[in-house]
């Protein structure tokens, strides 16, 4: 939750590595929000505070205008609510007459399709780090950092997937962008349903193990 004096500035503009929702609670606040550029494009899930790392995720006026950000402003009200994508650029300030309560909730999942093909060799689909680099450059950067369906995923023993959530992953895994891929390696990657199935299982149990050691801690707070 963040309260803020009238006639402030918050954070200057920025990108978030997850999707947030801003719920106005009191106030107003005002919200300059660009379209995606740079590594925001990409679809971060990861941040960096070096101005030298590629994931710095902070930019100037100068900057914005060089790139050619599309860029809007508009207040929020009380009950107003905005959805902002990972990568998106915001910077918000206080009204000249009003304070402002706003809480910010991000959503994170818990794997993007990079970590899917980890998954894959981790679980023996692939031979080695050599195939798995392979399969990261027939992918831009922008479909690894995706997230993989989740839904599908809740309530899924780990230890028996069924043949639907396979088939389902398989033509998700289909509708990416292979377009640095020879068909044989996408084939290969695709009709693996043991793989596919493996990995999934995979996902579930780690799913699970954090979900265990969350609730410990919760135990340990209380």
């Amino acid at each position: 939750m963040y309260v803020s004096p009238a006639d402030r500035i918050g954070l200057t503009a920025h990108h978030d590595p997850q999707d947030v929702f801003i719920l106005q609670l009191s106030g107003s606040k005002i919200w300059k929000v660009c379209s995606p550029i740079g590594e925001g494009m990409e679809l971060p899930t990861r941040v960096s505070e070096d101005p030298a790392h590629p994931l710095y995720y902070r930019y100037t006026d100068e900057g914005l205008q060089k790139e050619g950000a599309k860029c809007e402003s508009f207040t929020l009200k009380e009950k107003d609510v905005l959805y902002m994508p990972r990568g998106t650029i915001h910077a918000p300030r206080t009204t000249a007459s009003n304070r402002s309560v706003h809480l910010t909730i991000g959503i994170d999942g818990d794997f993007t399709w990079g970590d899917f093909l980890k998954g894959i060799r981790r679980t023996g689909g692939l031979k080695n780090n050599d195939e798995l680099a392979a399969y990261f450059k027939c992918l831009p950067g922008r479909s690894l950092n995706m997230l993989v369906p989740h839904r599908p995923l809740q309530g899924v023993p780990p230890h028996s997937v069924p043949s639907a959530l396979v088939k389902q992953y398989q033509d998700e895994l289909s509708s990416l962008r292979w377009e640095k891929c020879d068909d044989k390696r996408l084939i290969n990657i695709i009709k693996c349903a043991d793989c596919i199935q493996n990995t999934i299982s995979l996902m579930r149990q780690l799913q699970i193990r954090k979900a265990q050691t969350d609730e410990v801690r919760r135990r340990k707070v209380w």
